[in-house]
């Protein structure tokens, strides 16, 4: 009878402790998953910049801040280049802020961002492109940028602001996708 009570006793702690551990261990996943997804998302908002979702990435995760927000930092490795990018996460950890990359910030990659109809926005269409030809959209207002789009004729696009470029006016856009990419087009192609 003591031998038994002593193996209840014995079994007891071990069930215990087991759940001390699977509680234990259950906290730490939760909570590295959590980082987890946040990087896999930072990465991917990154790959959509680019459009590149094949590109590798490698991705730091940087705790967090004094406002309480999260940091993650990473590189995107393109065909010819590295380029660097941030994601701020809100205290939660469940929404992304802030995408930065470029020397600048780029929300409109955020996941699930939606932007506000911009009244003072108009929406033009894509002419004067040659037959068979895109347009190129492009991260900056001349030829020197890279390529982050291309339009075809008749192609609508929401005009946000227009900017004079050497002899040249180009315009800033808003592509009218489910992502909502902007870049700069030659304003002579809309109308």
């Amino acid at each position: 009878m003591f031998q038994t009570f002593l193996s209840f006793r014995h079994i007891s702690h071990v069930i215990l402790v087991a759940c001390l551990a699977v509680a234990g261990a259950a906290g730490s996943p939760a909570q590295a998953q959590s980082q987890g997804l946040m990087l896999g998302e930072c990465a991917h908002a990154a790959q959509g910049y680019f459009r590149n979702y094949g590109a590798q990435t490698e991705m730091k995760y940087n705790g967090r801040r004094v406002d309480g927000s999260y940091a993650i930092n990473g590189n995107i490795y393109l065909e010819t280049r590295m380029e660097s990018f941030a994601c701020s996460y809100a205290p939660d950890g469940n929404r992304m802020i802030r995408f930065f990359v470029e020397g600048r910030v780029q929300n409109a990659y955020l996941p699930g961002h939606t932007r506000q109809s911009n009244s003072g926005a108009d929406v033009m269409r894509v002419n004067g492109v040659s037959a068979g030809d895109l347009l190129n959209v492009r991260s900056g207002p001349s030829t020197n940028y890279r390529v982050v789009g291309r339009l075809g004729n008749g192609d609508r696009v929401r005009r946000l602001r227009c900017q004079m470029q050497g002899n040249s006016r180009w315009c800033e856009i808003e592509m009218m996708t489910d992502m909502r990419e902007r870049g700069w087009v030659n304003a002579r192609y809309l109308k």
